[in-house]
């Protein structure tokens, strides 16, 4: 009986550090980080959805900081121009293949974006 308890227990434990935490947001560009570090879920969302304006700075987030990060729903964002570190110029229609280089543990992301602002 002690065995079946101390299994059902690890089971639960293992099942509870794998929870998946869905979060929306609807974001300004630039601001995804501080929406989501004042929810207290920069690093334990599992599933995205953004809507909203999102430039530069919220890839950067995505990718950089959202470590359990793996499923993305970027279909109702706008992509903002942005000019700094990192830029994303006006001329931009659409999220390219390296915007999420280096995005290890995304397993989906629906990026059909509205347009660039």
């Amino acid at each position: 009986m002690k065995k079946i308890s101390l299994l059902f227990l690890c089971l639960s434990l293992v099942v509870l550090l794998q929870a998946q935490v869905y979060q929306s947001v609807n974001n300004t560009a630039g601001g995804l980080s501080a929406a989501l570090t004042a929810d207290g879920n920069l690093t334990t969302v599992t599933n995205l959805t953004v809507t909203g304006t999102i430039d530069a700075r919220d890839f950067v987030t995505m990718c950089d900081s959202m470590t359990m990060l793996a499923v993305l729903d970027l279909s109702g964002v706008t992509i903002a121009a942005y000019t700094g570190t990192l830029t994303i110029p006006s001329s931009v229609t659409s999220i390219g293949v390296f915007a999420f280089y280096g995005c290890t543990g995304l397993n989906s992301i629906n990026q059909k974006v509205k347009q660039v602002l």
